[in-house]
């Protein structure tokens, strides 16, 4: 493959105003040829990709983001194979197809407060991207609960709306540093199952906080939490919300110069459909250094409440797949790590 591009990007500055255009014409020659299967392809095509962005900063701590783009995407090496390849235990893959090309067009949308003085940070940002794509992916779901995926020539669309804000404030009389956050996220496309044209619709929501407190010099705390709410529309049928949760608590403590422990734990609470399951995993840490030397000496106890199992489900595309870990039980480890 080669890529040939002329490229002119033009800028804007003017009191609170920044502006930004970049205008590249590219020219891209594909050629592919497999002779074992005694297949090839050839693509020789000129786009034009350009690309809009604006700054407006409406006071010193108030700005506005935008900006506007369009490109196209051709598929790697890696995407393009005529014989099938077994991906994992679950999925064989074969893209006996054209190179996949894909035609984008990017919207972003953001307002952004920084306010060093009061140690107040926000933003909130929208995404919308759209794109065309002439491959449509097909899966056959076999009688052993492995899916097959093959690609057909078939001109299709995506559409992924994504909405996001995060802010963050640092208490200084009480040395505490707190984060909000949450992003909530939307897909609709289509695809190939068992031979039928789908209609799919994703849908996403996600929101979390984060705490850091220095309770004194040689005690520190951290607390992060994060709720996901998952669901899948296919063929107008609704399918069950997922509910993951997940809290993590960290205690560093430094009794010494040359001395950490720490107490790392994380609780998990699936609710996977009608049932629900809880886990939690704890590990103890304690590290002495050797100055002089730079040596650390470090104790690990894993595990230490012995959880055996952990379940878990993911939402692809058009499924639920539920996965099961058979975890180590607790264990010892000591570590020594040194400079040479």
């Amino acid at each position: 493959r080669s890529k040939l591009y002329l490229n002119l990007t033009t800028q804007y500055k003017k009191d609170k105003w920044r502006i930004e255009l970049t205008t590249p014409f590219n020219h891209h020659i594909y050629q592919v040829k497999d002779n074992p299967l005694q297949t090839s392809e050839q693509i020789n095509r000129l786009t034009f990709e350009p690309r809009l962005s604006a700054v407006y900063e409406i006071s010193s701590f108030w700005k506005i983001n935008s900006s506007i783009n369009f490109s196209n995407q051709f598929g790697t090496i890696n995407q393009l194979h005529y014989a099938y390849i077994l991906q994992n235990y679950r999925n064989l893959q074969r893209i006996n197809a054209s190179i996949p090309q894909n035609s984008n067009q990017n919207l972003t949308f953001g307002l952004v407060y920084r306010n060093p003085i009061k140690t107040l940070f926000w933003n909130v940002m929208y995404m919308n991207s759209k794109s065309v794509n002439n491959l449509l992916y097909q899966t056959q779901i076999l009688s052993n609960g492995a899916t097959e995926l093959q690609a057909v020539e078939h001109y299709n669309n995506r559409n992924n709306h994504n909405i996001s804000t995060r802010a963050s404030k640092y208490f200084s009389k009480i040395k505490s540093n707190i984060t909000l956050n949450a992003t909530f996220g939307f897909q609709d496309f289509q695809q190939l199952i068992n031979n039928n044209l789908t209609d799919i619709k994703n849908q996403n929501l996600t929101f979390g906080n984060k705490i850091d407190i220095d309770i004194t010099d040689k005690i520190n705390v951290e607390y992060q939490a994060n709720w996901t709410f998952s669901k899948n529309k296919v063929q107008n049928q609704e399918n069950p919300t997922i509910t993951q949760q997940s809290h993590n608590f960290n205690l560093n403590l430094f009794p010494a110069k040359n001395q950490y422990f720490a107490i790392k734990s994380e609780y998990i609470n699936n609710n996977l459909f009608t049932e629900r399951t809880e886990n939690i995993f704890t590990d103890l840490i304690y590290r002495y250094t050797i100055s002089k030397k730079k040596i650390d000496l470090e104790f690990q106890l894993s595990n230490l409440f012995n959880t055996t199992n952990y379940r878990t489900i993911n939402i692809s595309n058009f499924s639920y797949v539920e996965t099961n870990f058979n975890l180590r039980p607790r264990q010892m480890l000591f570590k020594v790590r040194f400079t040479l």
